[in-house]
């Protein structure tokens, strides 16, 4: 059995033996220029996601002008809400805290369209 010291001294020239390594030229700027493309994907991502949220919101206020019964805006509303549940779920952590608080604020604000319209329709049907 090798002692400390000898296990030391035949890892040093275990490390001395392997190939070294070249330095590569523009290694630096090839990391950064993944970093910037991440960040340029998640932006896109960010983006799509707010683009496809304004369309749903767009289609829920014509349908909702559209109609003038109950029943379709709560459909909306109701598919509304778990659009924007999903967009949070997605999200898990990877979405900035401005972006996060307008998502709650857009879900708080459909939950109260739905339990307006819910009181409505509860209203309509007590007469």
């Amino acid at each position: 059995m090798l002692s400390r010291i000898e296990h030391a001294m035949s890892l040093t020239d275990q490390l001395r033996s392997l190939p070294t390594a070249e330095p590569r030229l523009h290694g630096w700027v090839d990391v950064q220029s993944r970093v910037a493309a991440r960040q340029t994907a998640r932006a896109r991502r960010r983006l799509g996601l707010q683009l496809a949220a304004a369309a749903s919101v767009a289609i829920i206020a014509v349908t909702a002008a559209w109609r003038a019964g109950t029943s379709v805006p709560i459909d909306t509303l109701e598919a509304q809400v778990q659009w924007i549940d999903h967009q949070i779920s997605v999200a898990d952590g990877d979405i900035e805290p401005g972006s996060a608080e307008q998502l709650w604020r857009r879900r708080v604000g459909a939950m109260n369209s739905l339990v307006q319209l819910r009181y409505v329709e509860a209203q309509r049907i007590d007469m």
